[in-house]
């Protein structure tokens, strides 16, 4: 994969493909395009030419699940049940076993090219959400204002990146000063 410049797990940078801008919502998986290379970025899969209509939104409605499942773990509700599901049944449509090859261990599966990626990114989110990571996920402290999500690696940590973090302390500090001019 080359450089990792990924600072959350997988399921948390893709549930952070849709963003809040200063107009709504901001689609960063607009087309078949974007999703094959941040699929190749961040899974290392290339599905270029692999891609059919309609493959870009099982894509998206699987960023939905994650989301909603994030969002609901770090309000401290209970998960969606259909998107768990969604989860779930998009992990499943992809087994996979390891084969030694040549001294290391591959990772192996019949099916279909856009599947198993689809299925790596639903396996990602169950892992984190099932594991010791579970408690841990949060959303940004600039919520709604940002939209993503990250998981809270330290005790300090409040917001997805230093940029909101900064952002929120430059609008704390204009609210104090605001009525002094």
């Amino acid at each position: 994969m080359g450089t990792d410049a990924r600072v959350e797990p997988v399921a948390i940078e893709f549930a952070n493909t849709r963003r809040a801008g200063r107009h709504g919502r901001v689609e960063l998986l607009p087309d078949d395009e974007a999703l094959t290379a941040w699929i190749r970025a961040n899974l290392g899969r290339d599905l270029a030419g692999c891609l059919h209509p309609g493959d870009r939104m099982r894509f998206l409605a699987l960023r939905d699940a994650v989301r909603d499942v994030a969002a609901a773990l770090s309000d401290e509700r209970q998960e969606p049940a259909d998107q768990v599901a969604c989860l779930n049944m998009t992990a499943a449509a992809a087994p996979t076993w390891h084969e030694l090859v040549d001294g290391r261990a591959v990772q192996r599966t019949a099916a279909a090219a856009v599947d198993a990626a689809l299925a790596a990114l639903a396996a990602s989110a169950i892992e984190m959400f099932g594991g010791a990571q579970r408690e841990q996920v949060r959303a940004c402290g600039r919520w709604p204002l940002c939209v993503r999500f990250f998981v809270k690696n330290h005790p300090r940590r409040g917001y997805c990146s230093p940029n909101c973090a900064n952002r929120a302390r430059a609008m704390r500090h204009h609210g104090r000063h605001k009525d002094e001019g």
